[in-house]
C-alpha cells in the first residue's frame, strides 16, 4: 500500500510539472501573439533576431521537456495501469475467495439454522423409545428383585421348617425320655411304699422293742431312699431346657443326652451346652 501511494504521489508531481511546462509554453506563445497583435498594421515590426532565437530556443526546450515528460508520463501511466491491473486481479481473487467463504458460511448458517429444529425433532422422536427402554429395564429389574427375594424367602422358609422339624424331634425325644424316667421313678416309689407297708405290718406283729428297732430301720431306709430319689430327681431330671436353634440345645442341671442329626454332619450333642 505504501508503494502504491508513493507511485501515485510521483505521478501527481510529474503531472503537475507537465502542466506547469504547458502553461509556460502557452504563456510564451500567447505573449508572442499578443506582441504581434499589439503592433500596428501600418507599422512594420522591428524584428529582434536575438529575441526570436531565444523564443525558438525556449520553444524547442519546452517541446523536448514536454516530450520527455510525456514519455515519462506514458511510462508512469503504463506502470500504473499494470499495477492497477495487478491490483484488480488481486481484488478479483480476494473477492472470489471471499465469495466462496461467504457461500460456505451461508451454507453453514443454513445448517446451523436448521440444526436446532432437527435436533429437537430427533430428541422428540427418541424420547418415547428411551422412556420405553427405561420402563422395560425397570420392570425387568423389579422382576429380578422379586424373584431373588422370593428365592431367598423360600430358602429361609425351608431352612426354618427343617429347624422346626429338628426341634420337634428333639423335644419329642426329651419328652419321651422324661416320661420313661418319671415312670421308672414312680415304679420304684411304689415298690418302696409296698416294702414300707410290709415293714409296718411286720412291726405291728413284733414287740415294742422290735417295733421300735424295725421302725428306726424303716425310717432310716426311707430317708436313704428319699435322699437318693431327691438326688436322682435333682441331678438326672431335666429342669431347664433352652432351644435357641436347630443346632443349639441347652439343658441345665441334668445329665440327659440328646441324640440327633443337625444340618451339618456333626452330632447334635457337639452343639449342646451342659450347665451345672
Amino acid at each position: 500500500m505504501k508503494k502504491e501511494s508513493n507511485n501515485q504521489n510521483q505521478d501527481l508531481e510529474e503531472k503537475q510539472n507537465i502542466l506547469e511546462i504547458s502553461e509556460n509554453t502557452s504563456n510564451a506563445t500567447n505573449s508572442a501573439e499578443s506582441s504581434q497583435l499589439a503592433t500596428p498594421l501600418n507599422v512594420e515590426p522591428s524584428i529582434d533576431d536575438d529575441a526570436v532565437n531565444k523564443l525558438k530556443n525556449q520553444l524547442s526546450f519546452s517541446t523536448k521537456a514536454l516530450e520527455k515528460q510525456q514519455q515519462e508520463l506514458s511510462k508512469v501511466l503504463s506502470s500504473s495501469a499494470e499495477q492497477l491491473n495487478d491490483a484488480v486481479k488481486t481484488f478479483d481473487k480476494t473477492i472470489t475467495a471471499q465469495k466462496n467463504q461467504y457461500e460456505i458460511l451461508q451454507n453453514e448458517v443454513g445448517v446451523l439454522t436448521v440444526l436446532p429444529e432437527k435436533t429437537k425433532e430427533a430428541v422428540t422422536n427418541i424420547i418415547p423409545d428411551v422412556a420405553k427402554e427405561l420402563d422395560k429395564i425397570q420392570k425387568e429389574y423389579t422382576k429380578s428383585l422379586h424373584d431373588s427375594y422370593s428365592t431367598i424367602i423360600s430358602g429361609y422358609a425351608e431352612e426354618i421348617q427343617k429347624y422346626k422339624t429338628e426341634i420337634d424331634q428333639v423335644s419329642h425325644g426329651l419328652t419321651s425320655h422324661i416320661t420313661k424316667y418319671i415312670s421308672s421313678v414312680d415304679q420304684k416309689l411304689d415298690e418302696y411304699s409296698k416294702k414300707l407297708s410290709a415293714s409296718a405290718a411286720y412291726v405291728v406283729e413284733c414287740s415294742n422293742y422290735s417295733f421300735l428297732k424295725n421302725m428306726c430301720l424303716v425310717v432310716l431306709f426311707s430317708a436313704i431312699v428319699a435322699g437318693d430319689t431327691a438326688y436322682l430327681v435333682t441331678t438326672k431330671f431335666p429342669r431347664y431346657l433352652t432351644v435357641t436353634g436347630a443346632n443349639n440345645v441347652t439343658i441345665q442341671d441334668c445329665d440327659v443326652s440328646v441324640l440327633g442329626k443337625a444340618k451339618d454332619p456333626d452330632n447334635l450333642m457337639d452343639k449342646m451346652t451342659k450347665k451345672k
